[in-house]
Formats: structure tokens, C-alpha cells, sequence
């Protein structure tokens, strides 16, 4: 069945902590997609799969029924990437995306909105001005967000703005636990307000760790030859440990130039270990400034503290490093 289909809210039902989609005269039990959101109460969580099952930018795909179990699928970039472990043959690990709708939704609004306010017009979307005013007006008035939406962006300074956000930050902890304390209506009616950025968001993620991580012309380096033209420039990333938040946990971090207009951006995605053979996104967000070649971009990455702290004692496909 494709969605988004004809499915009311009184279609749904929830029987010992399971939904149930009821369906041509039979209840179907459903496998969730792996989103902590749905571990809520039973109202929030029948909504919240009314929501993904009814809304086209959701991530949700198209729902299969096999053996009396009624699976959603989401589109790909919403599900996990396997990624050949270079220089280990017949290895692999995962990439997977963010963790929870909420996780997905705070880093919408600040690095496809905010960050234009805030750090000097990067994004992580290459929106038209205006939009930016539009989206954040809408959001004020709209959702009236009691956490992010207090800010008159448009009428302050610079300077101004930077503060106010700071210590908003400084309060709160991103969109997380925003349906228990503000309810399950007000988060999904914001979801719907971004839905569409939140999307080309999570897609331009997803394309980005094909591009840095992924990539099957290094696999094929690894297993024929060192010769440079097998690499892939795309492919800049190191691994590590304690990336400036003094845990101890595995941690990949990616370096990203993308091209707006005749400038160049650096982006940074962070992926950090969440059990063995797998990662998950925690953040992605731009370097605040632009370069007028990506050979500036390259060697700007470079000379950043932690990737030379990194490299002394982890493998980093030196290969990729080299100005082209």
C-alpha cells in the first residue's frame, strides 16, 4: 500500500503497548520504525503513527503486509546506510539517521533557520532571504513555540541576536522532551510546519554520508592499488575518540565542501558509535564561513586543531587529504 493512504486517527489502536492498524475488516499489529519518540504514552504514540502515516514529508514510504504484521517502510534517506569497511574485506558497518523525530526536528530549526540569523546566513539549505523572515514569522505565530519561537529575529542586531540565542540554548535541550511537557498536538503541529525543510534536510544528510563515508572507489583502492586516481576527494573523514566531550565512546567526523553559488562551504557531521559496527548521526551544521576555492576549503579543514590531533594516532584515508 502506498501513502500517504485514507487513514483516520480511530483506524489506529493501541493493545499491550502495541498499535494496531485496522485494515479491510482486520487489526494488523505494526512494526515501528526505530524512533524513540513512539516510547510515549499510548494516546501519543497512536497519534504520532497517525501523523507518519498521513503525511507525505514524514519519511514513511509505503506500508507492507506480510504474515498477518503490518511493516512501514521509510524511504531510504530515513533508513540506515551499510557501509563497506575499508581496508577490512567482507566487513561492514552502519550509519544510521537521527535517532528520534524530535533529535530531527531541533537540528531543522537551527541549522536550516537559525544558523541564518545567528552565524552569518550558513545553512545547511540554500534558501532565498526572504524565506528566512517568512519561515520564522510563521513559526512565531503559527506553532508559538514557548522554546525557540521568543526571539524577534527581524528586529534585532546581530549582536543582539547571538546573545538572546545563546541563552536560550543555555535553557533548553534542543526539542527533546518537548511532548511530555508541551503535548503531543503542539510537537506534531510543528512537525507539519516543517515537514517540508525537515525533509530536504534529512536528504541532503543522507547524501552527504554516501559522499564522505560510503564511498566504493576507495573500497576499490583499498583492494587493488594506492594510486591516487582510485581515491575519492569527496572522502574526508577521520576517525577518533573524545572529540572535545570528554567521553570516551568512538566518534567519526566528516568534513563536507559544498558549493553555493562561486562560494565554497565546509560543513562538519558528526557520527558517534552507539553499539558495536554502528553510528548514528548526531549533528550536521556549516563552518560559518566562505572560501573562494575548495583548495582553500581543503586546506582550511587541515589546520583544525582536532583533525590534527586526530590523525597522529587514527586512520584517516590520507589519500583523500591531498589539494586537487
Amino acid at each position: 500500500m502506498k501513502l500517504p493512504i485514507q487513514i483516520n486517527l480511530k483506524d489506529l489502536s493501541v493493545k499491550q503497548n502495541r498499535i494496531y492498524l485496522q485494515y479491510d475488516n482486520h487489526a494488523y499489529p505494526m512494526k515501528l520504525p526505530g524512533l524513540e519518540d513512539f516510547n510515549t504514552n499510548k494516546e501519543n504514540g497512536r497519534k504520532l503513527m497517525h501523523y507518519l502515516l498521513t503525511s507525505q514529508y514524514s519519511g514513511a514510504s509505503h506500508l507492507t503486509i506480510e504474515h498477518d504484521l503490518c511493516t512501514i517502510e521509510m524511504e531510504k534517506p530515513f533508513n540506515h546506510v551499510i557501509i563497506p569497511h575499508d581496508p577490512e574485506p567482507d566487513s561492514s558497518f552502519t550509519i544510521l539517521p537521527f535517532s528520534s523525530l524530535a533529535s530531527l526536528q531541533w537540528h531543522t530549526i537551527k541549522h536550516v533557520i537559525i544558523d541564518y540569523f545567528v552565524n552569518n546566513e550558513f545553512t545547511v539549505l540554500h534558501l532565498e532571504k526572504d524565506q528566512y523572515s517568512q519561515i520564522w514569522q510563521g513559526f512565531q505565530n503559527e506553532i508559538e513555540c514557548c522554546r525557540w519561537g521568543t526571539i524577534d529575529f527581524l528586529n534585532l542586531s546581530k549582536n543582539k541576536r547571538k546573545q538572546e540565542w545563546g541563552k536560550l540554548e543555555r535553557q533548553h535541550n534542543g526539542c527533546y522532551g518537548c511532548i511530555e511537557n508541551h503535548g503531543i498536538d503542539q510537537f506534531i503541529k510543528c512537525c507539519r510546519f516543517l515537514e517540508v525543510y525537515r525533509h530536504d534536510y534529512i536528504n541532503k544528510v543522507h547524501k552527504w554520508v554516501i559522499d564522505t563515508i560510503e564511498d566504493k572507489s576507495m573500497l576499490h583502492g583499498y583492494s587493488q592499488t594506492f594510486s591516487e586516481k582510485s581515491f575519492s576527494p569527496n572522502r574526508l573523514h577521520v576517525h577518533g575518540k573524545n572529540l572535545g566531550n570528554g567521553q570516551a565512546r568512538n566518534v567519526i567526523q566528516a568534513y563536507v565542501i559544498d558549493q553555493n553559488n562561486a562560494k565554497y562551504v565546509v560543513y562538519l557531521i558528526i557520527f558517534t558509535q552507539t553499539y558495536r559496527d554502528n553510528y548514528q548521526v548526531k549533528t550536521l551544521y556549516s563552518r560559518k564561513k566562505y572560501y573562494n576555492s575548495r583548495a582553500d576549503a581543503l586546506e582550511k579543514i587541515k589546520k583544525t586543531g582536532k583533525y590534527n590531533n586526530i590523525k597522529k594516532n587514527y586512520h584517516c584515508h590520507e589519500q583523500n587529504w591531498k589539494i586537487r
